[in-house]
């Protein structure tokens, strides 16, 4: 009887503790409208080794005067995507050389032609588990003749530009999947494409080829362009020694 006791009041407190830091962090959130003070804000609510992390994540750690992605150390593979690898090897060969492509004007419409294309033809559909692979099809009547347009979410989209792309002659190891973060702050997937003139980037949000560092994201990691199945990361180790 004692014991338990004891353990409702533990719980009790620990309730407590998580209620009255939300209701501060909303007081701080309603008080500060701009972005920037919502942050500081918030890294003021934080114990100091959480704040200083935190502060590591929100800062972008990619030089955006840069034309090139920088790349960081080797992390473990996505799960999907090492699920995705076991199921499709012919898409995870491995990759030879370091892979820019000469950016012509006939590699840049094809950028630009497949990109418009898969947007077009998918229709975004988010998935419950979140297993990649390709867009399914779905088939409808219409003036007299069955068609069919593609639906997945925004890995589908990257995976069905990557196909298309390496059957055109692009080698694999300059296109690589990239995991992001969106305007909204939230897990997004794209398709980088490496070229000898810059990284671009290849979105399901936009009918645009555009440069990396012209889109409104933060960059987290992408597949190795040695290896398929590997992955690198896009921001520096965390340093959480005080």
């Amino acid at each position: 009887m004692y014991f338990s006791t004891i353990r409702i009041c533990v719980c009790m407190i620990v309730v407590s503790i998580v209620f009255s830091s939300q209701v501060t962090i909303r007081k701080a959130y309603a008080q500060n409208k701009d972005k920037a003070q919502k942050l500081q804000a918030l890294y003021k609510i934080l114990p100091p080794k959480a704040a200083k992390i935190a502060r590591q994540l929100m800062t972008s750690s990619q030089n955006k005067k840069s034309g090139f992605i920088k790349t960081y150390h080797e992390i473990p593979p996505i799960r999907q995507h090492a699920e995705f690898c076991q199921r499709n090897p012919q898409e995870c060969r491995l990759a030879n050389g370091n892979g820019r492509m000469k950016l012509t004007k006939i590699r840049w419409r094809q950028l630009v032609s497949i990109n418009k294309w898969v947007n077009k033809n998918i229709i975004y559909t988010p998935e419950k588990g979140d297993v990649w692979g390709y867009p399914k099809r779905v088939y409808y009547y219409h003036r007299g003749k069955f068609r069919f347009k593609y639906k997945g979410d925004c890995e589908e989209y990257v995976i069905l530009k990557r196909h298309k792309l390496i059957k055109k002659g692009w080698p694999a190891s300059s296109l690589l999947i990239t995991v992001v973060w969106d305007e909204n702050g939230e897990g997004h997937a794209v398709l980088t494409a490496r070229t000898a003139q810059g990284d671009y980037v290849l979105d399901n949000k936009s009918s645009k080829v555009k440069k990396w560092n012209k889109v409104p994201y933060k960059f987290r990691k992408m597949q190795s362009h040695r290896n398929p199945r590997q992955w690198v990361s896009l921001r520096p180790r965390l340093k959480v020694g005080m």
